[in-house]
């Protein structure tokens, strides 16, 4: 008769299936941790991207705000496409003026200057016309432009537009999508952009914004947004 228990044989036969199968475990929870890192790592880049693409739409819904005197005179474009660069222009504040300014004038009186710096734009419009400028320095009740005026303006129906222009365009060496605002320093939007086209259809008053990522160039993300301030301008035409 047999005594209870295992043979040396079968402890090893025993040993041997117990390591493949940890073996196998082993390796099939680094086929699925690194699978669902590669699917964790792309929903957060196409989470990035679509978020990208929401900032330029909010942009472009405001192009043009507070703009439809300076842009009827073709003194400013709401939005723009200028040297693979998507550019787009709005009224941040709009100031009044105490008294009448004249013709080769260079000192603004203003009710206010919050918000206004050296270096800022600001476009001057009443009476059918209107002018773009950049300002030189500015004190109390005051701004003095860079350049003299062409024409004059009243207080009564004279107004000064501070401007925020803003300009997305590919940093093409780093790959990033970047943003600008005014003369600042660029900052990230979108990391990894293997290919951007930004531009804008004057006639149809059509932006487009689309790229492509360096982690898969053949998915593509687009928006085609039409900027309703520029349009009720052109439609005024």
């Amino acid at each position: 008769m047999r005594e209870h228990g295992f043979t040396l044989t079968e402890v090893l036969i025993g040993l041997g299936l117990s390591l493949l199968m940890f073996v196998a475990a082993f390796e099939f929870l680094g086929i699925t941790r690194d699978l669902f890192g590669k699917l964790k790592d792309a929903e957060e880049e196409n989470q990035a991207a679509v978020a990208a693409l929401d900032k330029i739409r909010i942009d472009l819904a405001q192009a043009g705000r507070g703009l439809a005197s300076p842009m009827r005179n073709s003194s400013i474009a709401g939005v723009e496409a200028v040297a693979k660069s998507l550019v787009l222009c709005l009224a941040e504040r709009v100031y009044a003026l105490t008294q009448d300014v004249v013709a080769g004038q260079t000192l603004v009186p203003l009710q206010a200057v919050s918000g206004l710096s050296p270096q800022r734009e600001v476009c001057l419009a009443g009476d059918g016309w209107s002018e773009l400028h950049t300002v030189s320095s500015c004190g109390a009740g005051a701004v003095i432009l860079g350049e003299p005026l062409q024409a004059s303006f009243s207080k009564v129906s004279g107004q000064v537009l501070l401007i925020e222009r803003i300009a997305y365009f590919l940093d093409e060496p780093s790959g990033i999508l970047r943003r600008r605002v005014n003369a600042g320093s660029p900052q990230p939007l979108l990391e990894g952009v293997a290919a951007a086209d930004l531009s804008y259809d004057t006639a149809a008053n059509l932006a487009k914004a689309g790229f492509s990522l360096q982690s898969s160039k053949e998915k593509r993300y687009e928006i085609s947004v039409f900027p309703k301030n520029v349009g009720l301008v052109l439609s005024a035409h």
